[in-house]
């Protein structure tokens, strides 16, 4: 049984994760230090429009991956998580593969930073692959997050 006011609460924010500008200012919003952001967004997008966007990547990367990461860093560089405060990315079972949709496990190539520049750009491709592209770019995200996890005890 709860009684009185839990200890936290959630608040949604609903951020366009395709434009960088967008994300900036929603962190710079932010006016109370966070015991943890849960990041979701994105999806598969099947039918593209405008492909690279004016960061270099391909927009479905953007919204998945980008957004989150400048929105995250933003905060960060305004100390604006408590001591011991969780981000949880969450990501898809394409970042694993998953062949009964179809979706190839995602194996980056050496040199990895070259790879993962031509799967961010969409490059690795001759035909664009929406879902396999999607496996990437969560894969790629994972990596990412876990590594700013690393780097940030």
């Amino acid at each position: 049984i709860l009684t009185g006011k839990p200890k936290s609460t959630f608040e949604i924010l609903i951020i366009d994760t395709s434009s960088l500008k967008i994300c900036r200012e929603a962190a710079a919003n932010v006016t109370e230090p966070l015991d943890a952001a849960i990041l979701n967004a994105g999806g598969s997008m099947f039918k593209i429009g405008g492909d690279i966007n004016n960061c270099g990547a391909h927009n479905q990367f953007t919204i998945n991956v980008i957004g989150h990461a400048v929105f995250v860093d933003e905060l960060i560089k305004k100390n604006m998580f408590n001591k011991g405060a969780h981000i949880t990315f969450i990501s898809s079972f394409a970042a694993r593969g998953f062949p009964l949709f179809g979706l190839k496990e995602p194996k980056l190539k050496k040199p990895y930073v070259e790879d993962m520049k031509k799967h961010i750009t969409g490059a690795a491709y001759e035909k664009f692959d929406a879902l396999n592209y999607y496996g990437y770019t969560k894969a790629i995200g994972c990596l990412y997050f876990s590594k700013l996890a690393e780097l940030n005890p």
